[in-house]
């Protein structure tokens, strides 16, 4: 099974570091030998071996990773039991039913089960579907970077790609995701309840019968929602009235760090009381999201009406500074430097003191 980036390769590439030697603990000589080969590396364009400094929060340490192991997990999204057709009908019904161009009417269990008789790749969700939505933001990149004007229709994938940053973290997963399984669990039972006749018909056939139907969507219930959190149809931000975009620019030598768990919501004058807080509601002017693009710039999303919809500002060194306190905080296990050093905090924080957030 594959290995799952929940930090965009797009937006982690643009931390690579050539000096992320200086954090290896190693002789001088071999120090300068990890620094040539980060360079070759660099400059043959293979990011996931592109070297990252990362701290992390478990060891208290600044460490050096190579991209490709740095905010992943190997089969973060991956298919269980893609052989099964069961699983197959289940997961490719649930990308059909989210579908708008697809007019889906299913009448009996049959119908259902033809699903699920095509093979199935255990990596469809994050190829299909999270792929998707990386390329779509990761298109605007060059736009955002050159301090271009972007049209609706780009706003409103900026906007999607934020929300969705924080369910497709294993943060979410771990943390989240159980509270509200309950709930989501019986919504979607409930909508596949039309089948209950049409499968006792089928239960010779198919050697499937309700408990069966029933046990399959536990197991796969998170699927189940990456395929609606990553859909055009799930957009929470555009659920307020009209939440502004900035592009933060740091045109001063300190530079934006990133974390294993952006894009949530937090109130930036109680950073300190963020590990208790539940998540502030959006609809307060003063809370806001904040997703680093590269060193030198990120997003701020807001619903302050004092804001243009879409703007470009310049900010200065205590303003990055606040954004990349928020930002460790938030982080679940891997803060994301781009360059080794970790001097780009508010004086107050105390990295050896940070945990895991309770609420991602």
């Amino acid at each position: 099974m594959s290995t799952h980036h929940y930090l965009p390769m797009s937006i982690l590439s643009s931390f690579a570091c050539s000096e992320s030697w200086k954090v290896v603990p190693a002789s001088d000589e071999i120090k300068a030998r990890i620094g040539l080969a980060d360079l070759n590396t660099i400059k043959q364009g293979q990011k996931r071996h592109w070297p990252i400094c990362v701290y992390e929060k478990d060891s208290h340490k600044l460490t050096r990773k190579p991209a490709g192991k740095v905010c992943s997990q190997t089969g973060l999204y991956g298919i269980l039991n893609y052989d099964d057709v069961l699983t197959r009908a289940l997961i490719r019904f649930n990308i059909e039913v989210n579908n708008p161009d697809t007019d889906l009417e299913i009448r009996d269990f049959r119908e259902f089960m033809h699903f699920g008789e095509k093979p199935l790749d255990p990596d469809l969700i994050e190829r299909l579907r999270i792929g998707e939505i990386d390329n779509e933001f990761g298109a605007l990149l060059p736009l955002l970077r050159n301090n271009q004007q972007l049209n609706q229709e780009q706003i409103l994938v900026i906007l999607r790609f934020v929300a969705f940053a924080r369910f497709r973290t294993p943060t979410w997963r771990r943390v989240y995701f159980p509270e509200l399984y309950a709930r989501r669990l019986a919504l979607f039972k409930q909508a596949l309840m039309f089948l209950n006749e049409s499968v006792r018909k089928f239960e010779n056939q198919w050697g499937i019968n309700i408990d069966t139907l029933n046990k399959a969507i536990d197991d796969h219930l998170y699927h189940i929602a990456m395929v609606e959190y990553s859909s055009k149809q799930f957009n929470p931000l555009q659920a307020f009235l009209e939440p502004k975009i900035l592009v933060l620019h740091s045109k001063e030598s300190l530079s934006f760090i990133t974390c294993d768990n952006p894009g949530r919501p937090y109130h930036p004058d109680y950073l300190r009381m963020m590990y208790s807080d539940p998540l502030p509601g959006f609809a307060d002017q003063k809370s806001q999201i904040v997703y680093a693009l590269d060193p030198k710039r990120c997003l701020m999303i807001s619903s302050n009406s004092v804001y243009p919809n879409f703007s470009y500002r310049d900010v200065k060194a205590n303003e990055v500074r606040a954004i990349n306190t928020a930002l460790a905080i938030m982080a679940d296990k891997e803060i994301i430097f781009p360059e080794p050093t970790t001097s780009v905090f508010e004086n107050w924080l105390r990295l050896d003191e940070l945990r895991p957030i309770r609420r991602p």
